[in-house]
């Protein structure tokens, strides 16, 4: 199984699906993994990404980083919203930047979708709080999993 320090790979959907929503309820970070289409056979494995420097709102990402491979055979990025939360803007804008789905997985086994892919512009709203502003993707994912 991955390890926080080293990561690793899982070969079947389920058995990553389960590591993750249980990483998701008991890690107070952000657990990230990519979903990697193989050259040899088109399976698909899964790449779970070191998380030793994730915070609880934040994950590092390297599209790069499955010994093996590179970003051109990921196919989407997943990783854990211990709040159970819809896709973040930070979700949106990296589907954006990579052109790949983005998948976060919730405590409550929710799994999420963003799918943004370039050329597209990501649409915003724009906020203002007090004298900040903020700005939030509109229509940031959709559900494609519940368990319940």
């Amino acid at each position: 199984m991955p390890t926080k320090n080293n990561g690793g790979f899982i070969d079947s959907y389920e058995d990553f699906y389960n590591f993750m929503v249980k990483e998701a309820n008991t890690e107070k970070v952000e657990v990230t993994a990519l979903a990697i289409k193989t050259s040899q056979d088109g399976n698909i494995i899964y790449y779970v990404e070191p998380w030793k420097n994730n915070t609880s709102t934040d994950a590092v990402s390297n599209l790069n980083s499955a010994p093996g491979y590179s970003s051109k055979d990921v196919i989407a990025q997943y990783h854990t919203h211990i709040n159970s939360a819809y896709p973040s803007p930070q979700d949106a804008f990296f589907s954006n930047e990579f052109s790949i789905p983005v998948r976060p997985i919730g405590a409550d086994g929710r799994v999420w979708e963003v799918n943004i892919p370039q050329p597209y512009i990501v649409p915003v709203l724009k906020l203002r709080l007090g004298n900040e502003q903020s700005s939030y993707p509109l229509n940031p994912g959709q559900l494609i999993y519940n368990p319940n």
